[in-house]
């Protein structure tokens, strides 16, 4: 199983090309957030990988994180 991290805009409303954000991991979302919002948060969600690939850990700790059981 693979973790994306998804952040939610919403100033903006479901279908707008800027009211999701996706990342593969939080580095990325951290570099993401320093910019554009260091406010926000994102939560992790766990997508199938038919492949049987291992993902990236869900159980990231920080102030911008929120895990998905």
């Amino acid at each position: 199983m693979t973790t994306v991290w998804i952040y939610v805009d919403t100033n903006y409303e479901a279908g707008h090309p800027d009211h999701l954000k996706v990342f593969l991991d939080p580095d990325s979302a951290d570099e993401w957030f320093a910019e554009n919002d260091p406010e926000g948060v994102v939560f992790g969600y766990d997508i199938e990988d038919p492949a049987g690939r291992s993902g990236i850990e869900n159980a990231r700790s920080g102030a911008h994180y929120q895990g998905i059981a």
